[in-house]
């Protein structure tokens, strides 16, 4: 399965992109900065499924504890970096997807999964 179009934040979200790159041909990672506060910093990974079955958490971070919650019907991992940076990831559909922010707080990083990443990705990459 080819990657046609990765899950992103737009200008709208209040995020411009600051760089984009592809991991092992399948995984893009996408790196965004809140408009105004350059310290504030998401990164979004997007995975078809299918480019690789045997991987269930595509955002590269460990030895944190992950807990599972569900987020508008999607069951979703999240894990707390340090004070001010989370992770999370979850899959819809055939694609898998990650989100690693710095520079904001819990409730911030969960109303942007629920606002923009997760919902977005429930509504634009299922069959």
């Amino acid at each position: 399965m080819v990657l046609k179009r990765p899950l992103y934040l737009t200008r709208d979200a209040g995020f411009s992109c600051y760089y984009l790159s592809l991991i092992g041909k399948h995984t893009a990672d996408i790196g965004f900065q809140r408009l105004g506060q350059p310290e504030t910093t998401v990164r979004v990974r997007t995975m078809p499924q299918k480019a690789d079955k045997s991987m269930k958490d595509i955002s590269g971070v460990y030895s944190v504890t992950w807990k599972d919650q569900v987020i508008d019907g999607v069951p979703i991992s999240i894990a707390k970096i340090n004070d001010t940076s989370y992770v999370a990831h979850w899959k819809v559909g055939n694609y898998q997807f990650s989100a690693q922010a710095a520079g904001m707080s819990a409730p911030q990083f969960k109303a942007l999964l629920e606002n923009s990443l997760v919902d977005d990705s429930a509504h634009y990459f299922v069959k």
